[in-house]
């Protein structure tokens, strides 16, 4: 693998790495959005808030204002002894704010922010936060504390990290290339009978470099394993620090994982939490009611309905009637 930095200023650093997958370019990446701790106001404690910027807005404005953050003197929460739910001085900072209107009407900026460290202040003083009316004003205590992107994007250190491959473009008029690449700067070099597109939508921002090289050609020949990086830092880290930072966070992963394989430690015991075993559903028995409407419907429908027997009364008075016959023919004879 291979490392050539690009450009480097106050809050962009551009790369070129190379020997590397887009696997690997993912995880670095990743590791400088989501991994590089920050410091953040977290806590903030009110005494007083007559703006029209409700409490919760007012917080979330502060909790994405960037604070310069000095890793070598502050340690995560989670890694800190002291338990304590505020933290303590070794892995936490105050920040406090008494703004208020007089007479006129007044805007609160970030540069209010009066900060007990001052390794950890505010990396730009003019993001506005709030206006006041005359006699208005904004009174808290605020505690910061280093957090990682993966828990909220307000501990991400970059404002845009982004990678894209480096293309390689025969040519035939390399004269012409060669002034073209002139005007374009660090977006593309010759390598020989070569066009080397290092920076695709600089390079394409140039009407001469278009008409040289066509977009097609630059995305047919793109090179699989070298890579350019641009990561734009918002004020906590320098940029060379957040590569330099998710470099080591890599490294010291890989290691753990290095230790896992020789010591045949690769599955770990779920101990947050347990699943349960599956128990089959037990049956509900059917009430006495539920029992003879089934046997009532059954026997509407199957049973045909048993005929009524005579009573004694029609008995008789068929004996009887069977008695006057004989009687009248015996009379005839």
């Amino acid at each position: 693998m291979k490392t050539t930095v690009i450009s480097l200023t106050d809050d962009t650093i551009r790369f070129i790495v190379s020997g590397i997958d887009n696997a690997f370019a993912n995880t670095l990446r990743r590791t400088m959005v989501a991994e590089v701790p920050i410091m953040t106001i977290e806590d903030i404690f009110y005494f007083d808030n007559s703006s029209l910027v409700a409490d919760e807005v007012l917080a979330h404005r502060l909790g994405f204002t960037p604070l310069t953050t000095d890793l070598d003197k502050y340690i995560l929460p989670e890694d800190c002894d002291c338990n304590a739910e505020l933290g303590c001085p070794n892995c936490r900072a105050v920040l406090t704010m008494d703004v208020e209107a007089d007479e006129e009407i007044v805007t609160v900026y970030s540069g209010d922010l009066v900060p007990d460290d001052p390794s950890t202040a505010p990396a730009s003083t003019t993001i506005p936060l709030a206006k006041l009316a005359p006699k208005q004003a904004i009174r808290f205590e605020a505690y910061a504390q280093l957090g990682q992107g993966k828990t909220h994007m307000k501990w991400s250190p970059v404002s845009m990290c982004v990678y894209q491959n480096v293309s390689l473009v025969p040519v035939e008029d390399t004269a012409a290339a060669e002034e073209c690449i002139m005007d374009c700067g660090d977006a593309a070099e010759m390598v020989g009978d070569v066009v080397k597109v290092i920076d695709i939508q600089k390079f394409e921002s140039c009407k001469r470099c278009r008409e040289l090289v066509t977009r097609d050609a630059i995305m047919g020949n793109l090179v699989p394993d070298e890579f350019l990086f641009t990561v734009e830092s918002n004020g906590a880290l320098t940029p060379k620090r957040i590569v330099t930072e998710a470099v080591k966070i890599l490294k010291k992963r890989l290691s753990e994982l290095r230790d896992k394989i020789d010591a045949d430690d690769l599955h770990n015991e779920i101990s947050e939490f347990e699943f349960s075993k599956q128990v089959q559903p037990t049956p509900i028995p059917a009430s006495d009611d539920s029992e003879d409407t089934p046997d009532s419907e059954d026997t509407d429908v199957e049973v045909e309905p048993t005929p009524t027997p005579a009573s004694d009364e029609t008995e008789e008075s068929d004996d009887s009637e069977d008695t006057d016959e004989e009687v009248e023919t015996t009379g005839d004879n």
